[in-house]
């Protein structure tokens, strides 16, 4: 047994840890089953369903159904990153998938993450019966991946004749490919800017611990190409947008923005900027509501500036954005909101969501010199300092906007007691000579 076990580490070793390959059966007791898939490009149905052609080659109990429409893209697709990153190495490099189609046509397996994208097409020749495709990643050993890109029915774009000309409903399961690991995502190193103290009446908020939020359908909408996810990082709560080209938000009803001035959000951009990267806001008018009309006209703001690594806000007036489709520029029934960027982004973190009546307060409005507060998050005391400002007084409140604290210090410096609140975030007002300002605490 020890020659055998030292045998086993030796082979492991020259390998060089390979990943292994297993394959995605989306069986309830096996991989894949619950994992986020989204179709995009324009809006195919992806679907786990019991096999209803079960036979030959496959007789799993469940399989995806891919209906892929005239009206979608020629390259209509699902994706998911559920399986963890993975290097392809001498041992796990083919890729297979059991489809079954009613035509042939290509079927391409894409990949994505940090190596430099890949896609290999292979065509089905058998219909109306389960078919194994395999796809040889061989020469891109060494390269790591943690997204996959199933696209179940390529027809061959851009070629005049060549457009699909039927609804294609396709099946398929069994994808053999390396197991993944965990992904190390990168993600905002501080909680969001604090937002201004605005009256209820003056702000329609999507999503902001600071105001009250408006019902949304849709995060990320079946015809976007992004994939949406809420998040708590560092107590705070923000959304995490796995970016493509454009986000879209659907609301449950449309809003009035006639009387509103701004829109302001903030966000996080983790990867690095190359220049061309601009967040575009459009927002989607409706007046035919229920929606029989469509959009009936749209504004957008375009060429703001972005930054990454750190917080950027986004405030800018409404008046300042421009005529995006050929209908009117009205705002009295807004009913979806998009997030259009010129170049494909990774991850986006997004917070303070919302739409408001008054003059744009930037940071400089809210500062006292030198105000401090640390350690930030804290386990059982906030200090919270000035550099020569007395602090006259300080007063806590949790989420709900219950006052869980105050204090009458009179100091430049004081410590505050966290140890009898539970872990979450607070928000605390700072009151000097000077002015207030409002502070962001956190307690782990």
């Amino acid at each position: 047994m020890k020659i055998i076990t030292f045998f086993s580490m030796m082979l492991i070793s020259s390998l060089g840890f390979a990943q292994a390959t297993h394959t995605i059966d989306f069986e309830p007791a096996g991989i894949g089953s619950g994992w986020s898939w989204t179709a995009s490009d324009n809006a195919p149905s992806f679907s786990e369903i019991t096999n209803p052609v079960s036979g030959g080659i496959n007789t799993s109990a469940t399989v995806v159904e891919f209906i892929a429409y005239t009206t979608d893209q020629n390259w209509a697709l699902c994706h998911t990153d559920d399986n963890g990153e993975f290097t392809f190495d001498a041992t796990n490099s083919t890729v297979k998938i059991m489809v079954y189609k009613s035509v042939t046509s290509n079927v391409a397996i894409k990949l994505e993450g940090t190596s430099p994208d890949i896609q290999l097409v292979v065509p089905n020749t058998l219909i109306n019966q389960w078919e194994e495709l395999t796809f040889d990643f061989s020469e891109k050993i060494g390269s790591t991946y943690n997204k996959i890109v199933v696209i179940p029915d390529f027809v061959e774009p851009y070629v005049t004749g060549k457009d699909r000309t039927t609804d294609n409903t396709i099946y398929f399961d069994n994808i053999q490919i390396p197991e993944g690991g965990v992904v190390n995502e990168p993600e905002p190193t501080s909680v969001s800017p604090i937002q201004p103290a605005r009256a209820a009446a003056d702000v329609i908020s999507l999503f902001s611990d600071a105001y009250t939020d408006i019902a949304v359908s849709e995060w990320s909408t079946t015809w976007d190409n992004s994939d949406i996810t809420d998040v708590n990082i560092l107590g705070d709560d923000m959304k995490k947008v796995d970016f493509g080209t454009f986000l879209g938000i659907q609301l449950t009803n449309e809003i009035d923005l006639s009387d509103f001035t701004h829109m302001h959000f903030d966000y996080w951009i983790t990867d690095a900027l190359t220049g061309n990267e601009v967040l575009n806001p459009k927002l989607s008018n409706h007046a035919g509501l229920p929606d029989t009309a469509g959009e009936t006209g749209a504004i957008i703001y375009t060429n703001a500036t972005t930054a990454s690594g750190q917080w950027a806000t986004f405030d800018f007036p409404l008046a300042d954005f421009t005529n995006a489709s050929a209908g009117t520029i009205d705002r009295d029934k807004i009913y979806q909101i998009l997030l259009d960027c010129s170049a494909t982004l990774d991850l986006v973190y997004f917070d303070n969501i919302y739409f408001y009546k008054g003059t744009s307060l930037g940071a400089e409005d809210f500062k006292i010199e030198g105000l401090t507060a640390y350690p930030n998050p804290a386990n059982s005391e906030w200090v919270i300092s000035t550099k020569d400002q007395i602090i006259n007084s300080i007063e806590v409140y949790n989420i709900l906007g219950k006052k869980v604290i105050s204090l009458q210090p009179n100091a430049l410096s004081v410590k505050v007691d966290a140890s009898s609140l539970s872990t979450g975030m607070y928000f605390s007002t700072i009151i000097t000579e000077s002015g207030t300002v409002s502070k962001k605490l956190i307690k782990n």
